[in-house]
């Protein structure tokens, strides 16, 4: 599998990029997942300080059961975003 992990416009890229997939190529929902800071309501509604968490993703990811199968994909515009490069 492949996560998308970001905040804010980057996240709501990789949450749109992790949707497109399976009609785009005919692949499971599962395959490619997108996981952005403040959950989904942070895919229409800004959610203050949800990229400030540096444990938030990872406890994400571990309910996600990831594992070294996995690709995470961090995606941050500054770099540095706590919730991305946690």
């Amino acid at each position: 599998r492949i996560f998308y992990i970001g905040a804010g416009t980057s996240g709501r890229l990789g949450v749109l990029d992790a949707s497109e997939i399976p009609p785009t190529f005919g692949m499971p929902n599962t395959l490619v997942v997108g996981l952005i800071a403040g959950g989904d309501t942070a895919l229409r509604n800004p959610v203050e300080s949800a990229e400030d968490d540096p444990k938030k993703a990872w406890e994400e990811l571990k309910a996600h059961n990831i594992n070294s199968n996995d690709t995470v994909v961090g995606i941050a515009a500054s770099g540095t975003t706590p919730y991305v490069i946690g």
